[in-house]
């Protein structure tokens, strides 16, 4: 049966033999041939499963009968007739398709350094189909059967049948089995980096040198797998890659899914140039300007990886430039359908909704003040339509929206978000959402706490009316919630803000404040507890304070440099705990008067004040103890 199915194939590809040697654009070279159902229409993918059904169901007996043929055929070269080549062909196409089944049967290594390489320099054109199959066979075992030491000759191997001096049908190939070859686990960018610059280059050859959509389509992703594979190797050519991009933009007009594939392979440029990207912009923008506008007929096609090139662009700026703020103000109100009048159809999945939070978060980070100076209104208005109807993981995206807004404009930006973060506060007091969500309510509301606290006091006044209570009590219970609910927020950094938001509280000479001095005190020591440690030498210390002189590495990704510098003008990671606290209490003192100050502690639990001493100098101790 097997021998049978193979001279079928044989005779199948016979007749294709004319695609192979004259009309190469239309030859299908694609990733897995025969994938999904296209053998029920199709006459040689129908073989194919046949035979790979047959063998699964009957291995032992198949077996013998490939690997006898396949001995038979292997000395054929370019003298042997057409019958006897599309049969050695048949053959090796058998043993691709059966990689796995053959595993144990076929000395990968031995043949391709002995026969395959050698079949690979005929250039005789009736041993074209051969060489074509030799090559679509390098793809399918590299990644069964190869050995980590031959991956540079299967590289060199190639690229010399990727040079543009090599038939079209051969480059195409051999870019498919490159493919192959990176998108294993076993790929090393080190092995590949002396191959990269000519890879590149060749690359780009053929993808000029295509024509169809969906052929370019594949040499592109090539192009891109290779970008997010490489690291930092590929930034040397990155630029040669960034040069084609606005040319097979303009070319890809009408295809809609090649230019979804431009956008990754942009994307995936930005992040292999780190922070150089920057002097793409003037090539990313207008593509994302158009690519994320509703009123375009394609943006049904790329709006979605639109948006996260334009997070990437974000996230690898050193600074927000003119053309980047009114990139926002021109297509994000259209995208979250905030525009006046707008009747475009801007339904956003719950991931692309997630993705403008988190560019609207990269605004207000890079822009600070300034960009909600401009564009505040867009930021307060997208904040708001959503903020009480999305799950919980945006939720927490408009949150950091909400943190963010506060920390670059301090009172000014708490003004800015006033109403939404009435609604956080009210969300809080109902306490009727999952913990995550619940962490990050507290979270925001520490956060403008520390840094406007007035806004926040105001925020409970407006409350009170809201809900028809006294002020007091309001706050009161607000604090006793927060105390309650504090063991359900699990990140040490949102810990501290809130340890760091109460510390503020203590100094305050206020009813509300004061009729909860005990239960604020106790709070504070929690969390102390989780984020001070004591050292070998018995010198306290917060783990989470960066320590002094600590750079970043020159190498290193410059996202985590990013984060660092943000991490750098965070009161979480610059400001000690312990010493907070003990200053504020030293103010509460200086504020109510030593005999008032210790009528406070006295509302404090002794072994609660006993414990806050190992947090506190000496002398501030002894009047905990000794009130």
């Amino acid at each position: 049966m097997c021998p049978i199915l193979l001279r079928h194939v044989s005779y199948i590809l016979h007749h294709l033999s004319y695609i192979l040697h004259h009309v190469f654009m239309s030859m299908p070279v694609v990733q897995g041939e025969g994938d999904g159902d296209v053998y029920k229409v199709a006459v040689k993918p129908c073989v194919e499963v046949t035979y790979l059904t047959i063998f699964s169901e009957f291995q032992q007996t198949v077996q013998p009968v490939v690997m006898e043929m396949l001995n038979k055929v292997q000395a054929r070269g370019c003298s042997a007739s057409d019958q006897e080549l599309f049969e050695k062909e048949a053959v090796y196409r058998a043993v691709g398709l059966a990689a796995y089944e053959l595993y144990e049967q076929i000395d990968y290594d031995n043949w391709y350094s002995t026969q395959l390489i050698r079949e690979l320099e005929i250039t005789d054109q009736r041993y074209l189909l051969v060489r074509y199959r030799v090559v679509w066979l390098l793809g399918n075992w590299v990644s069964v059967k190869m050995s980590t030491e031959l991956r540079p000759s299967l590289y060199s191997c190639l690229l010399q049948l990727l040079h543009p001096s090599e038939k079209l049908v051969i480059r195409l190939a051999a870019s498919q089995s490159l493919y192959s070859s990176i998108d294993d686990f076993t790929f090393t960018a080190e092995d590949f980096s002396p191959f990269i610059s000519d890879m590149i280059s060749h690359l780009l050859h053929l993808l000029a040198d295509v024509e169809e959509c969906d052929t370019k389509l594949k040499v592109l992703q090539v192009i891109s797998l290779i970008v997010d594979c490489c690291g930092r190797h590929i930034q040397p050519h990155v630029f040669a890659i960034a040069q084609q991009m606005p040319v097979l933009w303009e070319q890809s007009a009408k295809h809609n899914l090649l230019r979804c594939s431009i956008l990754t392979t942009l994307m995936k440029i930005t992040q292999g140039l780190g922070e150089i990207s920057n002097s793409l912009h003037s090539l990313l923008i207008p593509v994302i300007a158009l690519a994320t506008d509703p009123t375009q007929a394609s943006y049904v096609y790329l709006g979605e990886d639109g948006l996260i090139l334009w997070l990437t662009t974000l996230e690898y700026s050193h600074s927000l430039s003119l053309e980047l703020v009114q990139l926002f103000s021109q297509n994000m109100p259209k995208v979250m359908g905030l525009a006046a009048h707008d009747s475009t159809n801007t339904d956003l999945s719950p991931d692309s909704l997630l993705t403008c939070f988190k560019i609207i978060e990269n605004y207000c980070t890079l822009g600070g003040a300034d960009f909600l100076q401009a564009c505040g209104g867009v930021v307060v208005d997208a904040c708001q339509e959503y903020i009480t109807d999305v799950k919980s993981e945006c939720t927490r995206a408009i949150l950091e929206v909400l943190n963010r807004v506060i920390k670059a404009s301090h009172t000014g930006g708490a003004q800015l978000i006033h109403r939404q973060l009435f609604t956080v506060f009210l969300a809080t007091l109902r306490a009727e959402d999952h913990p995550p969500v619940m962490s990050g309510y507290f979270t925001t509301l520490a956060n403008l706490l520390y840094y406007s606290s007035m806004t926040f006091f105001s925020l409970i006044e407006q409350a009170s009316t809201h809900l028809q209570q006294n002020v007091e009590n309001l706050f009161c219970s607000f604090v006793d919630l927060w105390h309650n609910k504090l063991n359900i927020i699990v990140s040490l950094e949102q810990r501290k803000m809130i340890g760091l938001a109460i510390s503020t509280l203590l100094p305050i000479n206020d009813r509300c404040v004061l009729s909860r001095f005990g239960v604020l005190f106790s709070m504070c020591l929690e969390v102390l507890h989780d984020v001070c440690d004591h050292n070998d030498n018995d010198v306290l210390f917060d783990n989470l304070c960066i320590p002094d002189g600590v750079e970043t590495s020159e190498h290193e990704e410059y996202s985590k440099k990013r984060s660092q510098q943000l991490q750098q003008v965070d009161p979480v990671w610059t400001v000690e705990l312990h010493r907070v606290v003990s200053t504020k209490l030293e103010e509460c003192e200086l504020t109510h008067g030593a005999s008032r100050f210790h009528l406070l502690l006295q509302s404090v639990d002794w072994s609660v004040r006993e414990q806050m001493c190992e947090y506190l100098p000496p002398e501030q101790a002894v009047k905990l103890l000794f009130t």
